[in-house]
């Protein structure tokens, strides 16, 4: 099936499960399809069970609330882009950080990223910043650096997820820059001028990075929604 293509636009939705109990979560696996079930059920700590069952969850309430699509499964391509078998023309994109999951869906290629800031983060400079970023970041001090390294990290991320190669590219081939134009990236000094970025700091410890296929596509603001909201709809829609 597929939806009709029209200007690119992307949905942003975050979720906390700060305040979401295992009984709860045990309760909506019903809800998830049988492949994501396996894998809540493999997990064997609290938090990473609620961070699969709140991404799963979110993904369908924004499918369900924008583009009308309900009861589906998403698979994993080579690289583990996730996709919508039946739905070719709708892309969506999930993270999760800590007490965070973020989940971007549109009808355009998109990547998102979520990541907390942690003290001392310069043991990753070397597997994540280019030759230039890494100078930048030795220039500054350790709480600015561990910004900087957490903004340029979950670019990369959102960028590798957008394009579909996962980890398979070396984040140290990729430049980030920032300018007053905006965020560009270059893979080895080639500039990608086929992708929009935004970024945004998160609850004061965490940042967040949507890349989005194209030039003029319409990103929506973030949009908070609680895990109770979340249950609500997907009970009305069985009903």
């Amino acid at each position: 099936m597929q939806i009709e293509k029209t200007a690119h636009k992307v949905y942003i939705y975050a979720c906390s499960i700060a305040d979401v109990s295992l009984n709860e979560c045990n309760e909506a696996i019903k809800f998830l399809f049988p492949e994501r079930r396996k894998k809540y059920d493999r997990y064997r700590r609290s938090d990473d069970k609620k961070r699969c069952l709140v991404a799963s969850m979110v993904l369908d309430y924004v499918l369900l609330k924008h583009f009308g699509v309900e009861d589906i499964g998403w698979y994993y391509g080579d690289y583990g882009k996730p996709f919508l078998k039946e739905y070719a023309n709708i892309s969506f994109s999930v993270s999760h950080a800590g007490e965070w999951v973020v989940v971007a869906v549109g009808n355009c290629n998109v990547g998102i990223d979520i990541e907390e800031k942690q003290k001392d983060m310069d043991c990753l400079f070397n597997a994540v910043l280019s030759r230039n970023e890494k100078g930048l970041a030795e220039q500054m001090n350790g709480d600015e650096a561990d910004d900087y390294f957490v903004m340029i990290w979950t670019v990369k991320e959102a960028y590798s997820k957008m394009i579909g190669i996962g980890l398979s590219k070396k984040f140290t081939e990729l430049d980030v820059s920032y300018l007053d134009a905006g965020i560009s990236i270059s893979d080895r000094d080639n500039i990608i001028k086929t992708c929009c970025i935004v970024q945004k700091k998160f609850k004061d410890t965490y940042w967040c990075s949507i890349c989005v296929e194209g030039i003029n596509s319409f990103l929506s603001s973030t949009t908070e929604v609680s895990f109770r909201e979340i249950m609500r709809l997907a009970i009305k829609s069985q009903k």
